[in-house]
């Protein structure tokens, strides 16, 4: 863990190159730390199947390394975490997979025939390896999506809104998935995923909206089809005997998290899975006790990104023990309007 000691977030302007002074209090420990983390969705399924092995090696070092030079400079960011996109077969499927940007197709261990093929992912299971051997200390195995033969429309997004696009009763099958998966990946790397993340993102509709294309991998999800997957995943990883925690719920924006935003049963998110009796996901002993979020759209103007981790802030405080990961974090406003630049910032991943 690592422990925040400012109170003070650094605003330089871009007009302004004054000097200013910083006085950091290490007696106010206002923020812990539990990770500062990366993942290898997309570009690295390229990188580390096709480049040579100096420069593999090359990006591996500024991502995982925590060696210091002889002058003292830190030849990497030294990531304690690691996540690993698990694919839904996009990749295989091709032009069909109708994943417009090929660069965001993703290869699946599971085969349409139901055998698995951990040969696969070769480039992702490359940078496992050099997380790995430079010691980075977590690793987390994600979802976008369920293997495109499991899903209604047989590809890798959705074609109904506001549901997991996921086979009748299929639930099941798919936290198998989820299972096989760790295994298989442990017993070939030699990686233990400490977590798995079964859904991403579950507000987003995940269906094309020009023509009959879509970006990426990914499904909706309602709040009570994520509850019926965590429970199936909790009780096979328990049958399995496995310590790998469950953590949910990646919501799309932060906002999701701590409010109703559409009254579409995908939002209060902190209260639907940690405060309700019925659903609460806590009394699940592989289910660690955090919720995910997004920062997506919820940077700017600085007076919204500051209501909205003060709003979250209040809601997580309300449950015992609850945490905040800020699982993703990128400024997708419309960044010509931004008239500050964040140099230091202490959010909790």
């Amino acid at each position: 863990m690592r422990k925040i000691y400012l109170s003070l977030l650094l605003v330089i302007s871009s007009l302004s190159f004054a000097q200013r002074t910083v006085t950091i209090s290490t007696d106010n420990v206002v923020q812990t730390m539990d990770g500062f983390g990366g993942s290898d969705a997309w570009r690295t399924q390229f990188v580390g199947k096709n480049w040579p092995e100096q420069k593999k090696n090359a990006i591996a070092d500024l991502l995982f390394s925590k060696e210091i030079d002889a002058q003292g400079n830190p030849k990497g960011i030294g990531l304690s975490i690691w996540r690993f996109n698990l694919g839904a077969g996009s990749a295989e499927q091709g032009e069909n997979s109708k994943v417009s940007d090929e660069w965001r197709r993703s290869e699946c261990f599971l085969n349409a025939d139901g055998t698995y093929d951990f040969s696969k992912q070769e480039g992702q299971r490359w940078f496992l390896q050099a997380a790995k051997k430079r010691g980075v200390e977590k690793f987390l195995i994600f979802t976008n999506s369920p293997p495109v033969h499991m899903k209604n429309n047989g590809l890798s997004f959705a074609s109904q809104k506001n549901k997991l696009n996921l086979k009748d009763g299929a639930i099941p099958k798919f936290a198998d998935f989820l299972v096989q998966s760790i295994q298989g990946l442990e017993k070939k790397e030699g990686i233990k995923f400490d977590y798995v993340s079964p859904i991403n993102e579950p507000q987003w509709e995940w269906m094309p909206k020009n023509g009959d294309t879509n970006s990426q991998e990914g499904t909706p999800a309602t709040n009570q089809e994520i509850y019926d997957l965590t429970k199936s995943l909790s009780e096979k990883l328990k049958a399995k005997k496995m310590s790998t925690e469950i953590v949910i719920a990646e919501a799309a924006q932060i906002d999701y998290l701590y409010e109703n935003v559409n009254a579409e049963n995908r939002d209060n998110q902190i209260d639907y899975f940690f405060g309700n009796t019925k659903t609460n996901v806590a009394k699940f002993s592989n289910v660690k006790n955090v919720i995910l979020g997004h920062s997506y759209f919820t940077t700017w103007p600085i007076e919204r990104q500051v209501l909205s981790r003060k709003l979250i802030a209040a809601e997580v405080k309300q449950k015992p023990g609850l945490k905040y990961w800020q699982s993703e974090y990128c400024i997708l406003e419309n960044r010509e309007k931004l008239k500050f630049r964040e140099v230091l910032a202490a959010e909790e991943i």
